[in-house]
């Protein structure tokens, strides 16, 4: 029954009748500010329960320990735990494909490197697109670097290019992950070495066959390397990096070696669905920038890695360069998913 038809009897004293239109047009007036209110306490809220970290590399990894200096910061700024979930596998798909499964609200946060951008295109089960993920942080970046054992018979980079160019495939190169094989095209596009590639699970697998000699040499991170260059397990031949790294002031780089529009940096980012709610992005993001940018973060990850860099970008800055880089490592990725390297 239409309540504006009852007697006028039945009203409060003082009722005066209003025409429905008018009640349609207060309700559409109000949404908007009701909207705007449920926004500020999702703010304000959020976080009512433990979030989670979820990286797709092994524990005691450069990566994962970063990972968990920054979420044990962040669980002290949000005053919920920051749980660390490992999920490695398949070049960082099963992370991948799990957190798709989570809800897009902001509690589940992945790690990311330039594989977010490069498994889908490298691997036809990887049936996700890099838009369907928002970075919201990079907190570091690493260069890579070519190695060789002590004993081999390269002792500088250009030798290496010379064998290759001679007998094309016959200098054989240790990789781990679509991002250092991308890297290796990148390499070939720019008129560098074609290796015979051989693929391993992780970085200390590569090394080792490297430094027993079934591998020629290995394209790896340089972090991980650098304490088996110190000892003298590894022969640093070429370091991917824009400008000679300080602790090898002695090895050139790639770009010195005849090839200067070369460089090999695998960034360290952060990222949530992209249908997450801007409020608790923007709160975890606000929270991710104070620990980035404070001198304890820097001070811990030169302590870990003197050989990293520390960008400290969140927002629009880090999806910015994010995205900048993963440019770069997309068009590798086609032409060697079009079998052209």
């Amino acid at each position: 029954m239409d309540i504006d038809n009852l007697h006028l009897s039945r009203r409060a004293p003082g009722w005066r009748r209003t025409a429905p239109w008018k009640r349609r047009l207060a309700s559409a007036l109000a949404a908007p500010l009701l909207l705007a209110h449920a926004h500020v306490a999702v703010a304000s809220d959020f976080p009512t329960r433990p979030l989670r970290a979820v990286t797709p590399i092994s524990p005691g990894s450069g990566g994962d320990q970063t990972l968990r200096y920054v979420a044990d910061k962040l669980s002290a700024a949000l005053g919920q735990p920051v749980v660390v979930e490992n999920k490695p596998g398949a070049d960082t798909y099963l992370a991948t494909q799990y957190v798709l499964t989570t809800p897009a609200d902001g509690y589940t946060i992945l790690l990311v490197s330039p594989s977010l951008v490069t498994v889908p295109l490298l691997t036809p089960s990887a049936k996700y697109d890099p838009a369907d993920f928002r970075v919201i942080a990079v907190m570091t970046r690493g260069p890579a670097v070519f190695v060789t054992s002590p004993k081999s018979r390269f002792t500088a980079f250009t030798q290496l290019v010379d064998a290759s160019r001679k007998a094309p495939g016959s200098v054989s190169l240790a990789i781990y992950g679509n991002t250092y094989r991308v890297g290796a095209a990148m390499l070939a596009m720019q008129g560098g070495p074609k290796f015979n590639q051989i693929s391993y699970k992780g970085v200390s697998q590569a090394t080792a066959d490297v430094i027993g000699g079934a591998v020629d040499v290995a394209l790896v991170d340089l972090g991980a390397a650098l304490p088996l260059i110190r000892a003298g397990q590894l022969r640093p031949l070429a370091a991917a990096t824009v400008a000679r790294v300080p602790d090898m002031p002695g090895v050139p780089t790639v770009r010195e070696s005849g090839f200067p529009d070369f460089d090999l940096y695998i960034s360290i980012a952060l990222a949530v669905r992209s249908q997450t709610p801007e409020p608790a992005v923007r709160r975890l993001e606000a929270e991710l920038d104070t620990i980035l940018k404070a001198p304890e973060f820097r001070d811990y990850s030169l302590k870990r890695s003197a050989s990293g860099e520390v960008i400290a970008l969140t927002g629009k800055e880090a999806a910015t360069m994010f995205a900048g880089e993963a440019v770069r490592f997309r068009k590798a990725a086609a032409a060697l998913n079009a079998g052209t390297n």
